[in-house]
């Protein structure tokens, strides 16, 4: 009888669930870093779809793009996320400052 944890569909939906919550914990740092008001709607057009409610949902979605997997994402620093996400910024809105 096969268990259930290791079906690749629980698998796979553990796995998502695991880097959900890394990006999510990633916001929260980089929304701490960069003294962004997580319910503030600045960053939606730069970093989200035009759909997200806030920055936090905003961030989300950037990390999500740049960030393709967990490994890509445990791959670097959150000093090195911080970076990219000012240069993204600095690109879509031309200066960034605390």
């Amino acid at each position: 009888m096969t268990e259930i944890t290791s079906m690749p569909l629980f698998v796979s939906e553990q796995e998502r669930k695991r880097f959900a919550l890394r990006i999510q914990n990633v916001v929260e740092s980089l929304l701490s870093a960069l003294n962004i008001d997580p319910r503030g709607r600045q960053l939606i057009i730069a970093c989200g779809t035009g759909d997200e409610r806030n920055n936090r949902e905003a961030l989300v979605v950037w990390l999500g793009k740049s960030m393709c997997c967990e490994n890509r994402l445990e791959a670097f620093t959150i000093d090195h996320i911080v970076r990219e996400l000012r240069r993204h910024l600095e690109r879509c809105i031309g200066s960034w400052t605390d």
